[in-house]
């Protein structure tokens, strides 16, 4: 059994790739970042945004102060005890350094996740327990994790240096719904693992 990468290593490996580490549908689920009646072409990038810093160095900037502020107030109240996570700001920017501008306060969710994965010789990996499992407020800017659907799931093939071949994930807002979609994508990501396994031993 083959220890997964933990969930900082993971989720640098798959930025760093140009993926992302919690895949959703974006249909329905993000909302246009920038206040109605602004389409892109209309921001004048010489415009001063409200930026705030959230635990990390990620920055999130709006349009009106007061926006910030309360989307500061939030974050801080979600993360209480946690002062690596804490939001500060916000802090006047220029727009040119922000390509996405919030025009209201981004929704947040309560949402739950599962997560296993299965290596070249049809193994199940030993997953860390931050991704096997777990249940948080996530926001809708965090566009890798947020949802509003009951249950999303996802089987996703890697390639061989991240030592496992195809990994299984389900999350939503929904806690049944997300063990129900767990277990499909789980059985499809075993299946997956084994014929990718048959294949190579040919």
């Amino acid at each position: 059994m083959r220890l997964l990468r933990t969930i900082r290593a993971l989720f640098r490996a798959r930025r760093a790739a140009g993926g992302e580490v919690w895949p959703i549908d974006h249909g329905d689920d993000i909302p246009a970042r920038l206040s109605p009646g602004a389409p892109v072409d209309d921001i004048d990038p010489a415009d001063t945004v409200h930026v705030i810093t959230l635990g990390g160095g990620r920055k999130v900037a709006f349009e009106q102060r007061d926006h910030a502020e309360q989307a500061a107030a939030r974050w801080n109240e979600t993360h209480p005890d946690d002062e690596w996570w804490t939001a500060t700001g916000p802090k006047e920017g220029g727009r040119r350094y922000h390509g996405e501008v919030w025009g209201r306060v981004p929704d947040r969710q309560y949402v739950h996740h599962r997560m296993t994965a299965f290596t070249e010789d049809d193994e199940e990996a030993t997953v860390d327990p931050l991704l096997r499992a777990g249940s948080r407020w996530t926001f809708e800017f965090e566009v890798d994790a947020y949802t509003r659907q009951p249950s999303v799931g996802r089987v996703e093939k890697r390639p061989p240096r991240h030592c496992v071949y195809v990994e299984a994930e389900a999350y939503g807002v929904d806690a049944d719904a997300v063990e129900r979609e767990f277990e499909r994508v789980r059985a499809e990501a075993q299946a997956t693992a084994r014929r990718m396994s048959t294949e190579e031993a040919r």
